[in-house]
């Protein structure tokens, strides 16, 4: 009878034990979600600002050549 009352407090102990392991297990990986989350909205928020910031950058460095290019184009047509 004792070893059967030792079984069942250790199922017990196993239990409360694996119950706490998969809560700090379940705990830490919603952080980590979490921190996911709001490092991949900063890394999406910062593509966009960056594209944004060098569009006119860009525009300034193309828009020379597209000037000659119409002009080419308007010497040839002629």
């Amino acid at each position: 009878m004792d070893a059967l009352k030792s079984l069942m407090y250790a199922g017990l102990g196993l239990a409360k034990q694996t119950e706490t392991q998969v809560k700090e297990s379940f705990d830490s990986l919603v952080a980590k979600g979490k921190r996911a989350d709001d490092e991949g909205r900063n890394l999406v928020g910062d593509f966009f600002k960056t594209i944004e910031n060098g569009k006119g950058t860009l525009q300034d460095k193309v828009n020379p050549f597209l000037e000659q290019a119409e002009e080419l184009i308007k010497k040839y047509k002629k």
